[in-house]
């Protein structure tokens, strides 16, 4: 009985311990899935946020497709843009970089990593607006 009463304490001493330790803004707090496995996977807009609050909010025709290979692959089929090229996460794993050409010059952008779970991906641009991804149901 008290060792079991122990491996409670200790059991419960470690998930508050560890809940307090969540890298991203919107969290999880923990997670048992690499962060890699969490990012990679097909991605749908659900909406953009402005720094001013203004909010548009998309119809399944803005998707981001990260793979486990390093590369990833944004559609927006309104416009038929596409963007392909590598990903990789920031040294803290706070933020990812894309790198791909755009009207054939190389470019570079840096999204911080405001939420990451397995089936909610949201992330804010150097402009300050937020884009909230959810997963296509594959992840």
């Amino acid at each position: 009985m008290k060792n079991s009463f122990k491996i409670i304490l200790s059991v419960l001493t470690l998930a508050f311990v560890l809940g307090g330790c969540g890298k991203y803004e919107q969290g999880p707090a923990f997670s048992l899935l690499t962060k890699k496995a969490r990012i990679t996977g097909l991605w749908v807009a659900e909406s953009l946020t402005t720094p001013s609050g203004d909010v548009t909010f998309y119809d399944e025709k803005h998707t981001l497709k990260i793979n486990k290979d390093d590369s990833f692959l944004r559609q927006n089929l309104v416009t038929d843009e596409l963007e392909e090229g590598t990903w990789t996460f920031t040294s803290e794993k706070e933020s990812i970089i894309l790198t791909y050409k755009k009207s054939g010059n190389p470019y570079v952008e840096e999204l911080e990593i405001v939420k990451l779970k397995n089936n909610e991906f949201w992330v804010r641009n150097s402009g300050g607006d937020q884009i909230n991804y959810k997963s296509d149901g594959s992840n």
